[in-house]
This record gives C-alpha cells, sequence and structure tokens, in this order.
C-alpha cells in the first residue's frame, strides 16, 4: 500500500527536516538514510507484518522529499511504502495510516507533533484483530470437536479443522471487503 502527500512550504528546509526527523522518531521510526533531496525512514519487519496484531509493527518505508520550486518555496513529498504482506487490511488500519500521514504533514507546517490519535488507531486494530482471532479459535475448536467426538478419528478432526480455518479466512476476506467499500 503506498500513501503520499505533497506540501508546500515558504519555512526553511532545515526547520522541515528537523520537525519531520522529530515527528518519525516519536513514532519509532528510525532514518535509514539522509541526503540533500530526501529522507529515509524505516519502522517495523517484514515478519511483524505477517505476525503482528498492531499496523505500528508492520514494515513501513518513508520516503520524503524536497524539492526547491522557488527561491521561497519547497515542496516536500511525503510517500509512505507499506508492506502489506499476509494482511487483510481493516478499517482501523487504514485510518491509522492515513492519521499518521496527516500527523506528518500536520509536524512539517507547523512543529506541532500529536502521536496519540495514531496510538489509540493502533490499539483500536489490535482489537479488531484480537476478536477476528478469538472468532477463528472459535471456529476451529468447533470443528476440531465435530472430527474428534462425532466422527471419532483425529484424521478428521484434523481434516475438519483446516475446513473451519478455511471458513474462517473466507468470512473474514468477505467482511474484511464489505467493510472497506463503505
Amino acid at each position: 500500500m503506498i500513501l503520499e502527500k505533497s506540501i508546500l512550504s515558504n519555512d526553511k528546509e532545515a526547520l522541515i527536516r528537523e520537525r519531520i526527523s522529530a515527528y518519525f522518531t516519536r513514532l519509532g521510526y528510525s532514518l535509514k538514510r539522509r541526503s540533500e533531496a530526501s529522507l529515509i525512514f524505516q519502522r517495523g519487519s517484514s515478519t511483524g507484518t505477517w505476525l503482528a496484531l498492531s499496523p505500528i509493527l508492520w514494515k513501513v518505508e518513508t520516503l520524503v522529499e524536497f524539492k526547491r520550486e522557488t527561491p521561497k518555496n519547497l515542496t516536500v513529498s511525503v510517500i509512505y511504502i507499506i508492506s502489506t504482506a499476509g494482511q487483510l487490511i481493516t478499517d482501523s488500519e487504514r485510518k491509522f495510516w492515513k492519521t499518521e500521514l496527516a500527523g506528518a504533514e500536520r509536524a512539517l507546517i507547523s512543529g506541532e507533533i500529536q502521536c496519540g490519535e495514531c496510538f489509540q488507531l493502533a490499539n483500536n486494530a489490535i482489537n479488531q484483530n484480537l476478536r477476528s482471532y478469538l472468532i477463528l479459535g472459535l471456529i476451529t475448536i468447533i470443528c476440531g470437536f465435530i472430527g474428534l467426538y462425532i466422527i471419532k478419528s483425529w484424521a478428521a478432526a484434523f481434516s475438519i479443522i483446516l475446513i473451519g480455518v478455511a471458513i474462517w479466512l473466507i468470512i473474514n476476506k468477505y467482511w474484511q471487503k464489505r467493510r472497506i467499500t463503505k
């Protein structure tokens, strides 16, 4: 998933670099590379993308590019490159990323760094994902009991558990699509 925002500013480039660096550092990013034309920040890992309940742990690279339009005006582009491998992106997670990008814009323009809403949205995403995994666990246990106690076979129990996981994935996929298109 890629999110992008371009901001026109007449502040000094050094001040903008300082503001944006402070914002991303506060959110747990580390500066990966610095050049005259850009800054690159990184947070999370590929493993976090696959396994984490929170979007804060997903692998994300943020590119901040600086382009001088006129002697007084500077265009700053903030580009999020978010790894979503293995994820069914929920509304909470989409809102989290959009809020984080809006926070970067606010930090860049005014120097105001507010991370509370991002952390709250990350917690909402965790809660939503936990509910989803709880449903998966219940479906899997029920299917396992059906296979083990009704059919009285471990092979059947394992097979039906796999069917339960497949059912959960299908339900979750269509549920997420319905929610995302609202």
